[in-house]
């Protein structure tokens, strides 16, 4: 087996964040289920594909028959 197919093979974790929030952990030791948690984005903003906690790019997010689906607008 060449290099190329063992990195091929390598498994990398994809995860979309949305938006963040900052509180203390006194705060967030408060929060209990149907809390509202303010996040600093908005819908317009885009949102960033992470790949093993890296932004790889910034797309957009749509239901399509009730499945998620990230679209890529730019590769970063």
């Amino acid at each position: 087996m060449n290099k190329t197919n063992t990195i091929n093979n390598v498994p990398v974790e994809l995860s979309v964040r949305i938006g963040r929030a900052v509180m203390t952990f006194g705060e967030m030791q408060e929060l209990t289920s149907g809390a509202i948690i303010e996040l600093e984005a908005n819908t317009t903003d885009g949102y960033e594909l992470l790949a093993n906690d890296q932004v790889i790019a910034t797309g957009t997010l749509e239901d399509v028959d009730g499945k998620v689906k990230f679209t890529i607008t730019e590769m970063a």
